[in-house]
């Protein structure tokens, strides 16, 4: 992920770049699940934080790059109601690097594309603390994840676009617990349903 880093900075500093691209920031809420883990629901809430750059390369047609952090999981919700204790959280920390094609029709704006993500960190507890390095649960996930990206953005005022986005894993992140693999389900996928506000920078020129 450093090298992906790297290419981006990169990106942001080379000669007549403010003449070419634009820039941007957003800030969000992503709500999260891990598909494969029989936990249904977007019950893992996490930061969306980043910045991104994009061109504009024909009427109402654009590309973006961007860069940023989001916290991914799962997690279970006790309900005392039936007796059930039990508790389940997973934190994935991601740093990602989006792919994006836009297209704009008045103020509503479309976009698709891929990400590249690298884990930072990752923890998973239950009620009593953090599970132990032999159980199941710690079996290690991909160090990298490739993830599609679906969403709409509308204009709430000039430079400011409110974002809703959906993203799934077309790679596992993790294996199942049993190795068991078969036809489109081949382990753990994260899944992201994320908003956010968009704030375009206005070029020097």
């Amino acid at each position: 992920m450093r090298k992906t880093l790297f290419v981006f900075l990169l990106l942001c500093n080379v000669s007549g770049f403010t003449q070419s691209f634009k820039t941007g920031v957003n800030i969000g809420i992503a709500a999260t699940q891990i598909s494969g883990d029989n936990l249904g629901g977007f019950n893992k809430s996490g930061p969306l934080l980043g910045g991104f750059i994009y061109r504009e390369f024909k009427k109402n047609w654009s590309y973006e790059i961007g860069m940023q952090y989001i916290l991914k999981g799962s997690r279970k919700i006790p309900n005392f109601d039936i007796g059930d204790y039990s508790r389940y959280l997973l934190r994935l920390h991601y740093v990602e690097m989006p792919f994006l094609l836009n297209y704009q029709y008045n103020k509503f704006t479309v976009f698709a594309g891929l990400s590249i993500g690298g884990l930072l960190h990752w923890n998973v507890y239950n009620e009593i603390g953090e599970f132990p390095e032999s159980s199941d649960e710690k079996r290690p996930f991909k160090r990298y994840e490739l993830a599609d990206n679906f969403g709409v953005s509308y204009r709430i005022s000039e430079g400011i676009n409110f974002c809703v986005n959906m993203s799934y894993s077309l790679l596992p992140v993790r294996n199942h617990v049993s190795g068991a693999v078969w036809f489109f389900n081949r382990g753990q996928y994260n899944e992201s349903l994320c908003v956010s506000i968009r704030y375009k920078f206005k070029p020097d020129y």
